[in-house]
C-alpha cells in the first residue's frame, strides 16, 4: 500500500483510539457514534471510484461483505445503516428505514449486559420492531473487518486503487499544528 494508506491507516487509529477511551470511560453515545462513523469512512474508501461521495448502498456492501460475515451480530446491514442514521444525526435509536418498517431500531448491551437476555426480554415482549446487539460484539466485528479489507485490498487491485484513490487528500493535509501556524504572514 502507498504512503497514502498509511497515512489513512494513522488518521483510522486515531478514531480507534477514540472509541476505545470512550469504551474505557463508558461513553457509550460517543462511542457508537464514532463507530459508526468509523464504518462510514471505511465503505467510503471502499466506493466505486465514479462515486464523488458514499452512499447508503456503499455503507450496506461494505458491512456485507468485511463485518457481518463470521460475527455474532444477530442483525443486517441495513439495520446498522439504520443505527447509524439515528444516532449519528440525532442521537436516536430510531430513524427513516425503522420508521418506514425496513430495519428494527437496535438496542444495545455492554460491558456486563447481556445481550442474550436483552433479546429474551424483548423476544418475551413479542417486540419485532428491535433487535439486540452486544456492543463488544460490534467493536469485535468492526476490528476484524477494517483488518479483513486491508488485507483484501492487498489482493484485489481494483479495491487497493479505490482506497489509495479515496485517501487522497486526507484530513491531516489541513491541519496546522499549533507551532507552525505562528509565522504564517497575511499575503
Amino acid at each position: 500500500m502507498s504512503e497514502v494508506n498509511d497515512r489513512f491507516r494513522t488518521q483510522l487509529n486515531q478514531v480507534l483510539t477514540a472509541i476505545e477511551m470512550c469504551r474505557r470511560d463508558k461513553l457509550v453515545l460517543p462511542l457508537l457514534v464514532l463507530l459508526y462513523s468509523a464504518m462510514d469512512i471505511m465503505a467510503s474508501v471502499c466506493r466505486a471510484k465514479s462515486k464523488p461521495e458514499v452512499q447508503r448502498g456503499d455503507f450496506t456492501d461494505w458491512v456485507d461483505k468485511f463485518l457481518l460475515p463470521e460475527s455474532k451480530l444477530p442483525c443486517t446491514s441495513e439495520e446498522l445503516y439504520g443505527a447509524r442514521c439515528g444516532l449519528v444525526h440525532s442521537l436516536k435509536a430510531e430513524s427513516s428505514t425503522s420508521r418506514r418498517g425496513t430495519a428494527r431500531p437496535i438496542a444495545y448491551a455492554w460491558g456486563e449486559g447481556d445481550c442474550e437476555a436483552l433479546n429474551t426480554r424483548i423476544d418475551d415482549r413479542k417486540i419485532t420492531t428491535l433487535v439486540g446487539v452486544q456492543i463488544e460484539d460490534l467493536l469485535n466485528a468492526f476490528g476484524k473487518a477494517v483488518t479483513e479489507c486491508f488485507a483484501a485490498a492487498r489482493k484485489d487491485s481494483s479495491l487497493g486503487e479505490r482506497m489509495r484513490e479515496h485517501t487522497a487528500g486526507l484530513f491531516d493535509e489541513y491541519l496546522i499544528p499549533p507551532d507552525k501556524g505562528k509565522n504564517i504572514e497575511k499575503a
